[in-house]
């Protein structure tokens, strides 16, 4: 028995098990999604914020990097110097610059109009913004200089801004020596770019001043777009009072607009963290209105219409809208379930995660569409357990694939370093586990209930009684009777089918007319199929009697089933389990609007061979247009992307692109092993390591780097020239006198914080020894993710290739640049794995190798498309997207799979097999696919880049699976997979069986067609057309 039989044959059994338990596999669902939500209890417990830890590799470089930073450079409150820590959690960065002119520049912030406002704003901040404090009944007043991180004794003052004002405002030089002193300070204050210098200690401009205009060689300007405040806080047992300062820091510069002039970027240690927990705050509110717009759409494709003499209305027995709501609750279960046995686990949370009810729940609906769908082409004859378990034999195996597929192409997610796709992958692939589980237990018992409801001829809404239910004898003519008889609200609201047992009273009557004639008309098909080598045979199963099967079912036990269904799977279609030895078809032909549009006009138009043609060409267009996207492909995302478009913090981002991204911005180098500078050849390889990194496309000149080493030199051979001293020729004595000058250096605050020394002062050698040094280099020309990338390996690169210095680099957005390095690799490992189990899960479960081959080909094709056409909508590569692809290659499976295992079970033609391919499935497709487009719909709306990526990569998924599984798809089967048939007699023979499934129907005459016709009005009751398959 292959897997696919064996899947039919257990399905099938399984829906008769869960009508029999039915109130258990009801209720059992909701007592264990009570159970596992307790688990979101814990959600703010496990929840983690720490963009590096979500968006970089657990083994990224930058661990180790930022590490040896604090290790040598451990954060010392009383000796801080900005921009040299970073391991420290409570700083506030500011960008100002002016309002933009009329005719779009910057002005210039050193025009003292600027400027002065500048200064205005910072000393308010530095001398008057404070918070009030209560301790012990106490009130007391605190600010920035109660708060703020020192050296010296001095808080950080940003007073670089007093040396950009003319030297005449510097001070007051008026009265007798005022020249002389005005001279003596310009002399003294150099304010030059990149690195300025205040009483000969140096001052890096390159942070601190943006874009400015270079006038001379020296590095005078006279223009500068943007200035940078910084401000930083104590940490420790003050913590709690730095953060409030901090908030009523952020309201001021945020809220309060503090200049009519200026414009400010705002950014704070823990913005980033509070920008993604302000998304999640937007997105989850969101979910809501997902439910509801999913309940009304299910809904309305759950209700059946039917034309009585030519009034058309719905069919309230038939209908499903509560089917349909245990469709989105069964969603629910599942998210609430999965959330809370992995928080019960004690795995953390993210707010990426947040998109997961939106996918599961679009999925869940997806796969209701196909189980309704499978439904309604069940025979209305039949009783309700063999209704239920045709309808999980027929549609769990294509639920099963999806299901498998959505849920492995995840896990792979799982295995990856990027613990943001990890998380997130995780809380998707359980979700579908559970929505899986659920379908075919509390969904599974819901349709049995909603079944029996039909049986009986009830109204599917609750408490409302069906007006016309027709049980005569005549139906046309007394159901013509009694809806002359009926109100119009109750003709729409109250009309329906009639109960089963008023069906099968008719379906008797009418086959006893019709007997002799069926008999002789089959026994003769029997014989023309013999003398062609044909055997066919109709999928029939016998009625069993209302007095057999009735509510309790007593005498029809799962041996019974088990022995009927055994019969099918020998391909004997026909059993005899009742008194009367009635035979019906197990399924009807399905007379919906959209199956027959399917079957009559698009089918036949795509089948033709002039279609086909263009088809091919629609198809090779489509692959170029793609293959170009994939070429032109852009990787990287920078912070800015992942917090809400009018989140404050997104201004600070657009200002650093524009200004210190551009060129100023410094990355620490780090030597834990430190050359001998005294020893010629050591020094000598140490500079050249810095030629190769300076002046280079990301580094700028020497210039611009802050490094003791060449301040020392310079010390050394001034005094070699003006008083004769010899250069120290040994390693003891250029170290001593090395620590000497950092005693008296004009530069001493900055060298003492970038080098380690020895700390034994009795022992002249280990006191004299550098264990290890840092020195800090210019970058320029950040303007992507892609340039600190190539920037951030070429300083790696440069680093291992001088092993014997131990040199590490390091800057606050090497996290960032790390997750782009390891985003390649891991879509390459992580998406060729989910491509390989999907294709060695269409290989088992799809029942033909050639149709497992073409859906596979799908999936490349539509994967292909997915990043092809992200390119042209703006979509990057990064963390979002590679989730997103992941989801692509389960989501490709999904409607190819349909279509596909339709077209294999099927028997006939090509043509034959891809029409009713289509017929029976395409509307289905649609439906699920809409669905999903629609679950996604809300995140659109969202003014973020995660939450637009996640709806533009699902809906390109979506619609180019739908294309593929009614265009491409159907037509490559066609070809690839040729029909059954022999010859052209064999070819004209066969047709698509009245009973909804595909059959060969050799030497079928017309008189039998009639006689089938006759039939499918008795037990269709009427001519109705089904909005939902």
């Amino acid at each position: 028995m292959s897997v696919d039989q064996f899947m039919h044959n257990f399905f099938f059994n399984w829906g008769i098990f869960v009508y029999r338990f039915r109130r258990i596999f009801l209720i059992f669902p909701i007592i264990l999604t009570g159970l596992l939500a307790l688990g979101l209890l814990r959600i703010k417990e496990l929840e983690i914020t720490e963009p590096e830890y979500v968006f970089s590799p657990e083994d990224a470089p930058w661990h180790y990097e930022r590490a040896v930073l604090k290790e040598h450079w451990p954060v010392n409150e009383n000796r801080f110097w900005p921009g040299k820590s970073y391991d420290y959690t409570s700083w506030t960065d500011i960008v100002v610059w002016g309002k933009a002119l009329p005719d779009g520049r910057r002005p210039n912030m050193l025009d003292l109009k600027y400027l002065n406002e500048t200064i205005r704003v910072s000393d308010y901040v530095y001398n008057t913004l404070s918070i009030n404090i209560t301790v012990d009944g106490e009130s007391y007043r605190i600010g920035y200089q109660d708060l703020c991180m020192m050296y010296e004794q001095s808080c950080y003052d940003n007073g670089y801004l007093h040396m950009l004002k003319p030297s005449k405002l510097w001070a007051n030089f008026s009265g007798e020596f005022g020249d002389i002193a005005q001279n003596i300070a310009e002399e003294a204050i150099q304010v030059t770019y990149p690195i300025a210098s205040r009483g000969g200690e140096p001052i890096y401009m390159g942070a601190l001043v943006a874009r400015p205009h270079i006038v001379d060689a020296e590095g005078h300007f006279d223009y500068v777009m943007a200035l940078r405040l910084t401000y930083n806080l104590r940490e420790g047992a003050i913590q709690n009072i730095s953060r409030l300062w901090h908030k009523k820091l952020t309201d001021y510069i945020v809220y309060s607009e503090p200049s009519p002039i200026l414009e400010f970027g705002f950014y704070r240690n823990g913005s980033l963290n509070e920008g993604l927990k302000e998304v999640s705050e937007v997105v989850v509110p969101k979910f809501l209105t997902t439910f509801l717009l999913l309940t009304v759409y299910t809904a309305i494709f759950s209700f059946v219409l039917m034309n009585r003499n030519g009034f058309i209305s719905i069919d309230w027995v038939r209908s499903k809208p509560n089917l349909a709501l245990a469709g989105v609750m069964n969603a629910i279960m599942a998210i609430a379930s999965a959330y809370g046995a992995i928080l019960l686990s004690g795995t953390f949370f993210n707010s990426i995660a947040n998109v997961t009810p939106f996918l599961v729940m679009s999925i869940a609906v997806d796969d209701m569409f196909v189980l309704s769908a499978a439904w309604h082409r069940t025979n209305p004859l039949l009783p309700t357990p063999q209704r239920l378990g045709h309808t999980l034999a027929e549609a769990t195996v294509s639920i099963t694939i999806t299901s498998l597929t959505d849920s492995l192409s995840f896990a792979t997610g799982c295995l990856t370093t990027l613990p943001g796709i990890r998380l997130f992958c995780l809380y998707v692939s359980v979700g579908i586990v559970f929505t899986y589980f659920y379908e075919v237990t509390f969904f599974a018992a819901v349709m049995s209930f909603c079944g029996d409801m039909e049986q009986d001829g009830k109204h599917a809404l609750p408490c409302i009684e069906i007006a016309h239910s027709d049980s005569s004898d005549d139906s046309a003519v007394a159901g013509a009777k009694l809806l002359s008889e009926l109100s119009l609200t109750d003709k729409v609201f109250k009309s329906g089918a009639r109960s089963r047992s008023d069906q099968l009273k008719q379906y008797r009557q009418q086959s006893g007319a019709i007997e002799s004639t069926e008999k002789d008309l089959k026994n003769k098909e029997i014989s023309n199929n013999a003398n062609q080598g044909i055997y066919a045979q109709e999928t029939t199963v016998t009625s069993l009697s209302d007095k057999e099967i009735g509510k309790s079912h007593k005498k029809f036990s799962l041996v019974d089933i088990q022995e009927y269904y055994n019969k099918l799977m020998r391909g004997n279609k026909t059993a005899t389990t009742n008194d009367d030895d009635i035979e019906v078809p197990t399924h009807r032909d399905d007379k919906s609007m959209m199956s027959e549009f399917f079957n009559d006009h698009y089918g036949p138009f795509l089948m033709e061979s002039t279609t086909k043609v263009c088809v091919l060409l629609l198809f090779l267009i489509y692959v170029g247009i793609s293959i170009i996207g994939c070429l032109n492909i852009q990787a990287g995302l920078p912070p800015k992307l992942l917090v809400l478009e009018d989140y404050y913090a997104t201004r600070y981002y657009d200002m650093m692109d524009q200004t210190f991204w551009r060129q100023g911005l410094q990355v620490q180098l780090v030597s834990s092993s430190p050359p001998d500078f005294s020893n010629g050849t050591q020094a000598a390889s140490f500079l050249n390591m810095m030629n190769e990194l300076e002046d280079t496309y990301y580094i700028m000149p020497r210039n611009a780097t802050m490094f003791w080493y060449y301040h020392y030199v310079k010390y050394l051979q001034v005094e070699k020239e003006e008083y004769g001293w010899p250069i120290p020729n040994n390693t003891l004595s250029w170290y001593k006198e090395c620590r000497t000058w950092l005693l008296s250096a004009q530069g001493r605050r900055l060298w003492d914080l970038d080098t380690v020394w020895g700390e034994d002062w009795a022992n002249e050698t280990e006191y004299n020894t550098m264990y290890a040094f840092r020195l800090q280099l210019g970058m320029r020309n950040m303007q992507t993710p892609f340039d600190l990338v190539q920037a951030v390996t070429k300083l790696r690169t440069v680093a291992s290739e001088y092993p014997q210095f131990n040199v590490t680099t390091f800057h606050e957005h090497y996290p960032f640049a790390d997750q782009d390095i390891q985003l390649q690799p891991s879509l390459i490992q992580n998406c060729g794995l989910a491509i390989v189990m999907m294709i060695i899960i269409a290989f088992i479960l799809i029942p033909h190798y050639g149709a497992a081959l073409c859906i596979s080909a799908a999936m490349f094709s539509i994967d292909l498309g997915v990043v092809g056409f992200m390119t042209f909508w703006g979509v990057t590569l990064d963390t979002i997207s590679m989730i997103a692809l992941l989801m692509s290659i389960g989501f490709s499976v999904n409607l190819s799979s349909h279509i596909t295992y339709a077209y294999v079970k099927c028997e006939g033609s090509a043509r034959e097999k891809a029409i009713f391919s289509l017929k029976t499935l395409g509307y289905a497709v649609f439906l699920g696919a809409f669905s999903t487009i629609l679950g996604m719909l809300i995140l659109a709306f969202v003014p973020t880049y995660m939450a637009t990526t996640f709806f533009k990569t699902v809906f390109l998924v979506i619609v180019l699976g739908l294309v593929h599984s009614l265009v491409f798809l159907p037509v490559l089967l066609s070809v690839a997979l040729p029909g059954s048939e022999d010859g052209k007699e064999k070819s004209k023979a066969k047709k698509i069986s009245s009973d909804g499934r595909c059959a060969p129907e050799s030497g079928i005459t017309d008189q039998h067609k009639s006689v089938e016709g006759k039939r499918k009005i008795s037990f269709d009751e009427a001519n109705f057309e089904t909005i939902h398959l």
